[in-house]
């Protein structure tokens, strides 16, 4: 009789441990990171000092404000980058409050065309 005690004991903590978890992961809010933060996604900004102080998980959203006609956002490769061209880009967004979600870890490559200065 004291083995099956010691057993239901068991079964009780382990299923206890489980509901812990598992609440833990519900109660999870996902963070909207402001890129740029109160000064937005505008020229002059050092984003990669800006980036090496956040914290970034799989379900958080990437947040981007910026003047609506006046800039779109791009996602490109580091070869977009490097090269400065939006040839091949992966993302396009345009609406000035755009919020773009983290579904994979990954490394993500971000540039902008300033719509103001493009040569016709």
């Amino acid at each position: 009789m004291a083995t099956s005690s010691l057993s239901n004991s068991s079964l009780f903590i382990y299923l206890l441990a489980i509901i812990c978890a598992l609440a833990s992961f519900s109660s999870v809010t996902p963070t909207d990171h402001i890129v740029g933060a109160n000064r937005g996604w505008n020229p002059g900004i050092n984003y990669t000092l800006w980036s090496n102080n956040q914290t970034f998980y799989v379900g958080d959203l990437i947040s981007f404000r910026y003047q609506k006609n006046q800039y779109n956002v791009f996602e490109v490769n580091q070869t977009g980058y490097d090269n400065c061209t939006t040839e091949g880009a992966t993302g396009n967004w345009s609406k000035g409050k755009d919020f773009i979600p983290l579904n994979e870890a990954k490394s993500l490559v971000w540039m902008w065309l300033d719509l103001a200065n493009v040569l016709l």
